[in-house]
Formats: structure tokens, sequence, C-alpha cells
């Protein structure tokens, strides 16, 4: 799209989807130096054709550099794996890996990766709520983890492509009985978490996320992905945002919901803090993850962002598999 507007006529470059998003940005970090709309008032920026050539590369120069620098986690990868003997190649379905605290926005941005990927997106977290939805259906208390482990085995809990156009971002199937109403409802909201805390129950459902990466590509999303589930995952993100940023996203959402009954900006943000505390131990990046701050970025950069790190990574396992040969 850059070099074609390069070399292409002054209109090509002020209509370029770039250069709209370079003109319609409106970050206070980067308010400086934005590209301005004609309608809005001169305060020294220069409009004309090269300006809007300049900008254009020097976005180029920074996608191009950061993905450069992150190619020291990839070349990390084989000291984070210890002494095993597998080489640095990709799989033929590669698996991604999105980790990071809640309220980043891993559910959105994985989502839209495996939607552009054209692969499964596979929320762990759904795979807690089925389970805890199914023990509510058998009168399993969430404090009998022998029971919820048992039950955990022998249901073919499972995430495919949603099957029903109602918004939702996947099915979640147990056997044949379609699970996604129930995921979101009080009992289950309630109950969850005390579900989830049995290390058996925790295991056993690994075991069925594992299963699910194994012969399609997928892109997971979740807590301990790139440690736990997947530690051999061949494309690890960790999504990070200041409490304040998620604060102020989660607020915002609540009071477009709620309205005049939506908590309090400090309320929110206190609430967010206790969760981080609860969940530190889960927090901890791979150490071969590529870390994003999202804070300044919208979804589609983050995508965007993601997608070129893939690419990199594709480029990578390519010159080993060469070199090999």
């Amino acid at each position: 799209e850059i070099s074609a507007c390069l070399v292409g006529s002054e209109m090509c470059i002020r209509d370029s989807p770039l250069a709209r998003r370079l003109a319609a940005r409106r970050s206070p970090r980067r308010q400086a130096g934005r590209i301005r709309t004609e309608n809005e008032p001169s305060h020294g920026l220069p409009t004309d054709t090269q300006s809007i050539r300049q900008a254009i590369c020097a976005k180029r120069v920074r996608q191009d550099a950061a993905p450069q620098r992150t190619m020291l986690h990839f070349a990390r990868r084989r000291k984070a794996r210890g002494n095993r003997e597998e080489p640095e190649r990709m799989r033929e379905h590669p698996q991604i890996a999105i980790d990071g605290p809640a309220g980043v926005g891993k559910s959105t941005i994985g989502e839209r990766v495996a939607q552009r990927l054209g692969c499964l997106y596979i929320d762990t977290g759904a795979f807690y709520r089925a389970l805890t939805a199914l023990a509510l259906g058998a009168a399993i208390a969430p404090e009998e983890g022998a029971a919820l482990a048992a039950l955990a085995e022998r249901a073919a809990i499972r995430i495919v492509a949603p099957t029903v156009s109602d918004g939702r971002q996947y099915t979640v199937l147990a056997g044949e009985h379609d699970l996604t109403a129930e995921l979101r409802t009080l009992a289950v909201e309630a109950a969850v978490s005390r579900v989830s805390s049995h290390r058996a129950v925790r295991t056993a459902l690994i075991a069925h996320m594992r299963a699910m990466a194994e012969d399609a590509t997928v892109v997971m999303v979740g807590r301990d992905i790139g440690t736990v589930v997947l530690p051999d995952a061949d494309l690890k993100i960790y999504l990070m945002t200041s409490i304040e940023e998620r604060a102020r996203r989660r607020h915002r959402d609540l009071v477009a919901q709620l309205g005049a009954m939506a908590p309090p900006f400090e309320a929110v943000r206190d609430d967010i803090a206790r969760r981080d505390a609860i969940d530190r131990e889960q927090m901890r990046p791979a150490a071969d993850a590529i870390p994003i701050n999202n804070d300044h970025l919208e979804p589609p950069e983050t995508v965007e962002l993601i997608l070129e790190y893939l690419r990199q990574r594709r480029e990578q396992a390519a010159q080993i598999s060469l070199a090999e040969e």
C-alpha cells in the first residue's frame, strides 16, 4: 500500500487508508505530528503532498523497526525451551497464544486476529464456564473438586466456529449440546471462579484445550496460555495496558450499558487492581513472549502488529529450514 502510494499520484497518497488513519488520529501523545483535515485551522504544519509522503514514510519506518527489535524475542525462544531437542520451526498449523491481565482487550484482539487468519478463536475461559454450567445442571457443588475433575474429563467440551448468527464469537459444545447461551448466566458467574480454583479441574480442561490446538491453526487467549497451556506456541503475545486505561475503557462500557446506574470510575479502577492482585501468579509472561502495550493503540493497530510479528516469525522459521537442508 505504501510503496504504491509513494510511486503513484498525489491523489493516491492523499486517499490511501494509511493517510486517512494518520489524518484521523486523535491520541494526545501523537497530536502534534498528525496530519490535519482540510477543515482544521493551520498551526504551522504543512498539509501538502510532500508532508503526507513524509508522514507515511515515518509510519513505515516505525512499523518496520518494531518487528526487527522483537526478533530478539524469537532468538531467545530456544533458550526459553531449555534443552529440548525440537528445532526452531513453525508448525504447519501454527499456535498463537495471547496472554495478559483482565481488561487489556484479549478477546477483541484474539477474535480479530483469528478472523484475519481464517482460523479458530479459542477463549479458554469458556471451558471453565461450560464446565460450571454442566456442574450446576448435575447438582455438583463448586467445592467438590474430585467430582468436577471427573466431569471435566468425561465431558466432551469443545469450541467451534459460531453455529448461530446471533453475534457470538464462538459456539461452545458439550457433546452435541450447545452451552453458549448458558455461559454468562448469573449462576455461572457466581460459581466459575470456585470451579476453576481446583488444580485437577484445570489439568483436565487444559488437556482439552491442547487437543484442540494440535491439528488446526488456533488463536488462544486467556491466562497462562504461553507458559502452561501452549508452552511451545509458535507465537506468544503478552498484552499490557495500564490500570488507568483499563479502568477508563471499562467505565466507558458500563456507562453505555447502565447509564446513571454505572459505578464510579474509582470503584472500577479499584476492582481491576483487586483482580490483578488475585491473578498475579497467572499474569507472568512467557520468557519468549512479545510484550505489546496498547495504551495508545486501537484494536486494528494491535491486530496489524501481531500479524506482522507472525510474518516475521514465519520468515525466521523458513530461513532456519533452508539452512538445515
